[in-house]
């Protein structure tokens, strides 16, 4: 929440002070320099605060929450909330600092809301298990986990890059050759998850991260289901229709899934992906519509949307790699996502030249 509110350079200092975000020596100086300049301590802290962002002692995040102009968390256990970055159904997420290493990671922390119910927290507690079994290039990493104050929090990877849903959003559409790519390397890390009986149930291009280097990461397994174990959470159709909740996204969701999350398995994370490459290329959902129930219908019953007829530089492999990805019967779909990365290497191979000369004509122009 997001408020304007007059702070006094006193009582921001005593905020600081008591936030730990800063060394006692780092303290010190920023006394020194209200000694030196002759601060009034009665004046608005938002000239001084901005003062500190620009010697960079602070991040503008952090002196807006000490000036009260927005709500978060300063520091969470052995780390320093440098900005935030995300957020959920059950929390938010922060770029952090580890105090000791200085290590730039990502924090999940559950909200007081979620804290506070006690299925959101065996939820939040199962991410944590199932995110720290899988070691993978292409998923987040994660480094450890802890509690504050009664509240879990989830140390991960710090990607470094945008989530392919907001690159679109701004591009509008991804180069054919670069969305095979992004697909392909998201289906790998799927491939190691599926191995160790994880599967996703919320792929989107939200949750998959494009790096600064070029590298695909899957992000969130908060609604990831091992295989063979049912968790607490998990919903029938029954109970969908009782509460008008369900569990994962709509617009990438597999008609079985909506039927009945805790029978999803692999091959409804290969539909989701296959949404996800139509959305990468067209910059539209597979299936638009002005109410959930609309959308699920959609996904159950409407025709495939054509993606050759939705971007005329798809090539008509591509289009039939799209059509098996997300046939509506889980049995018509691809097997394992290590068949779908065997489709989408096929496609890249066909066409990579005829990508490349594409490349060097635009280029010429």
């Amino acid at each position: 929440m997001n408020r304007q509110q007059d702070v006094p350079v006193s009582e921001f200092l005593d905020r600081l002070s008591k936030s730990g975000i800063l060394s006692e020596g780092q303290l010190n100086e920023v006394s020194a320099t209200i000694n030196v300049d002759n601060v009034d301590r009665d004046a608005d802290a938002r000239r001084f605060a901005q003062e500190l962002v620009e010697k960079r002692m602070l991040t503008d995040w952090q002196t807006r929450v000490l000036c009260g102009s927005e709500d978060g968390e300063l520091a969470i256990g052995e780390y320093v909330i440098l900005e935030h970055i995300g957020e959920g159904g059950m929390g938010r997420v922060y770029k952090a600092r580890h105090r000791q290493t200085a290590k730039i990671v990502a924090v999940k922390l559950l909200n007081p809301q979620s804290a506070s119910d006690e299925s959101a927290v065996r939820r939040f507690k199962r991410e944590i298990e199932t995110a720290s079994r899988l070691k993978h290039p292409n998923i987040v990493a994660t480094l450890g986990s802890g509690e504050q104050a009664g509240h879990q929090f989830l140390v991960m990877e710090f990607v470094d890059g945008h989530d392919l849903a907001s690159l679109v959003r701004n591009n509008e559409q991804l180069p054919v050759q670069t969305a095979v790519d992004c697909i392909t390397r998201a289906a790998r890390g799927l491939i190691y998850s599926h191995a160790e009986q994880v599967i996703h149930r919320d792929i989107k291009p939200s949750n998959l991260l494009l790096s600064r280097t070029g590298e695909i990461r899957v992000l969130d397994m908060g609604l990831a289901r091992i295989v063979g174990d049912i968790g607490p959470g998990e919903q029938t159709q029954t109970q969908i229709t009782k509460t008008g909740s369900i569990m994962g996204t709509v617009d990438f969701m597999a008609p079985e899934q909506a039927l009945n999350p805790k029978k999803a398995d692999g091959r409804a994370d290969i539909y989701s992906l296959g949404c996800t490459l139509f959305f990468l290329l067209t910059g539209e959902k597979p299936y638009p519509g002005e109410t959930v129930m609309e959308v699920l219908v959609a996904h159950r019953e409407a025709p495939i949307p054509s993606l050759t007829a939705a971007r005329k530089d798809v090539p008509t492999s591509l289009g039939t790699v799209f059509r098996k990805m997300v046939a509506k019967q889980p049995g018509d779909r691809y097997q394992s996502m290590t068949e779908v990365v065997s489709a989408l290497e096929s496609c890249l191979a066909e066409h990579g030249l005829a990508w490349l000369m594409q490349k060097v004509k635009a280029a010429k122009r």
